[in-house]
């Protein structure tokens, strides 16, 4: 998620300098913007982490194309402070090796705390960043409540579809709730699983989809509801799809599933809607504005948690496979 939500802000920048006004007139008089960009995940399986603040320059090209533009956009040399639970703490430039340079060559700048720190639910931060020139941006975020989650059935002994549906139906539903309006949420249901190849266990995992249509999986990628169902029918077909048209069953290990919901804050839950809810495979909107909180230029602080629970597999369901355990 984290490299995804990176290109965001890439499509941000490619906006700044786009205008609907005129049909006929795509671009307007250029005018040098600033974009700071931060994202803090919450994961409940680590005590804390470090956070990192990119900041970018608008800039203009020769006609109409962002991407002929090979000079790196990044701000360095900026003063940026990061204020969690009345604390200041400066942030450091930090450097990441670019792995792609078909645009730009040299490293990716970023700021980044000395330290790792643990923010709970409901807490807020607030980032300042002075720029060399002396511009300020500002920009604060709230970490989502954790989520009260719930299911249609509980499973005494593990995940499976071996109950009686005329009494509980033919899907698995899983509802959730946090007390919060307007966030976008990511739910998830992955198996994990071991093959024995070469001599040794090597691990795998595959993700559930909530149903099929026309012989297809159905993913729910995001969605502001708060409830997603999986068929046990899809369930069955995941454990098969697993070691496929392998024969040796016995080669095959589920060690266990987990459920995984991405709760999304305010802020973050509409800048991704606004860069993401008019687009097609065909064409981009222009009139669409792109949705920012940051005080003096543009971009997002945003926040968001993962909430995961790790539910066992029924171990009858396992061997009904033939794999082990």
């Amino acid at each position: 998620m984290r490299n995804i939500l990176k290109i965001f802000i890439l499509f941000a920048l490619a906006l700044i300098n786009i205008s609907c006004e005129d049909a006929f007139q795509p671009k307007e008089e250029f005018k040098e913007r600033y974009v700071l960009y931060s994202v803090i995940e919450k994961d409940n399986f680590y005590w804390g982490e470090q956070y990192s603040v990119r900041i970018f320059r608008s800039y203009d090209v020769d006609g109409y194309d962002p991407n002929t533009n090979n000079i790196d956009p990044t701000i360095q040399g900026a003063e940026v402070t990061y204020i969690h639970n009345n604390q200041n703490y400066a942030m450091e430039q930090d450097t990441i090796i670019r792995q792609d340079t078909s645009r730009y060559r040299g490293p990716i700048y970023s700021y980044r705390t000395k330290d790792f720190f643990r923010i709970s639910p409901k807490e807020k931060a607030k980032i300042i960043a002075k720029l060399p020139n002396g511009t300020i941006l500002t920009a604060e975020t709230v970490l989502p409540n954790d989520l009260n989650i719930e299911y249609s059935y509980d499973f005494p002994r593990g995940l499976t579809s071996h109950i009686n549906t005329s009494t509980f139906g033919k899907q698995w539903t899983v509802f959730w709730d946090n007390g919060e309006q307007a966030h976008l949420f990511f739910p998830r249901l992955r198996i994990f699983y071991q093959k024995y190849e070469n001599e040794t266990w090597n691990n795998y995992y595959i993700d559930v989809p909530s149903t099929y249509s026309s012989g297809k999986p159905v993913y729910v990628s995001y969605t502001f509801d708060t409830k997603i169902s999986y068929d046990f029918s899809a369930l069955d077909q995941t454990m098969r799809d697993i070691s496929g048209n392998d024969t040796a069953k016995s080669n095959y290990k589920v060690v266990n599933a987990m459920l995984e919901i991405r709760d999304y804050n305010e802020p973050l839950s509409k800048y991704f809607s606004s860069i993401n809810g008019s687009l097609d495979a065909f064409s981009v909107r222009l009139d669409e504005t792109v949705y920012s909180n940051v005080s003096g230029g543009l971009g997002v602080f945003g926040s968001f948690i993962k909430n995961q629970r790790e539910l066992q597999v029924d171990l009858a369901y396992i061997k009904s496979f033939g794999y082990v355990h």
